[in-house]
């Protein structure tokens, strides 16, 4: 059984609420689970939970606030900042809390000044900011450590399954290098070229090493009519098993036409119903 091939499609649970009533006691629970009995399957539950219901209390340095039945109100053009913590590495995570019990356990807190946040809030913060490593849940007792890599493919994930596809962002600006997977991922391309060819509405597909900022996945650009939101989610499945360790970003042919076109540029597509 893969990684995610116990994750759910279940619409974001994170609720508004106060900021004094955030508890997670389903999260703690099922990551609770997962030490006692370390499988996937335990492992997928957790994950399944930090996605979809549980919600995040993140503190900020101080600021000109006041409290309103639990909420924090702001003054206009108020900045937030959310103090990063640092490892021997230097590599720095926001630090995230399950409840203020948590809270409790950073004697050198900035302030009590907090706000919730879901994980899709987190991962905006997280995966297009350089200069963050990832998410640390409950630093100063459980610390559990999320990397960008992973909270960039859980939510890859999480689109896919809610939304039958997960865009890739490319601007002009981002850096991004393609190549020759190295070792060639034999199987995926076998299971994917399977598929393929039992389907009649796939023309072709590519496959690349693709290198953006500091994370590496496989590219995966299917030229395809019809319904992206019926066949991604099906790609994702059966790619799961395969992948080496790695993950897997989808784009359809016809979209980011420039990026597209550079990335398929004197590259033979793996597969071809034509051929």
């Amino acid at each position: 059984m893969g990684l995610f091939d116990k994750f759910k499609k279940k619409k974001a649970g994170a609720s508004k609420q106060s900021v004094e009533a955030v508890e997670n006691p389903q999260l703690l629970a099922r990551w609770e689970n997962y030490l006692a009995d370390t499988t996937d399957e335990h492992l997928n539950q957790f994950y399944e939970e930090v996605c979809t219901r549980a919600v995040f209390l993140l503190l900020a340095a101080p600021l000109d606030t006041k409290l309103a039945n639990g909420t924090n109100v702001l003054k206009e053009k108020t900045s937030i900042v959310f103090p990063l913590l640092e490892n021997a590495n230097n590599e720095h995570y926001y630090p995230a809390f399950t409840d203020w019990k948590a809270v409790s356990h950073w004697k050198q807190a900035p302030s009590n000044n907090a706000f919730v946040f879901s994980f899709d809030d987190l991962a905006s913060m997280i995966i297009g900011n350089p200069t963050i490593t990832g998410l640390s849940i409950n630093p100063f007792n459980e610390n559990i450590v999320l990397s960008k890599q992973l909270i960039q493919h859980l939510k890859m994930r999480k689109d896919i399954l809610e939304t039958g596809h997960s865009e890739i962002k490319v601007t002009e600006d981002t850096a991004v290098q393609l190549g020759q997977p190295e070792p060639y991922p034999t199987e995926l391309v076998r299971q994917l070229d399977n598929f393929f060819n039992k389907q009649t509405t796939v023309n072709r597909a590519w496959i690349q090493l693709m290198k953006k900022e500091a994370e590496t996945s496989y590219l995966l650009i299917v030229d395809f009519e019809g319904d992206k939101n019926k066949l991604f989610p099906v790609i994702a499945e059966i790619t799961t098993p395969y992948l080496n360790g790695l993950y897997i970003d989808m784009i359809p042919y016809t979209s980011e036409e420039g990026f597209v076109k550079n990335a398929t540029l004197n590259l033979a597509p793996f597969y071809s119903r034509n051929n």
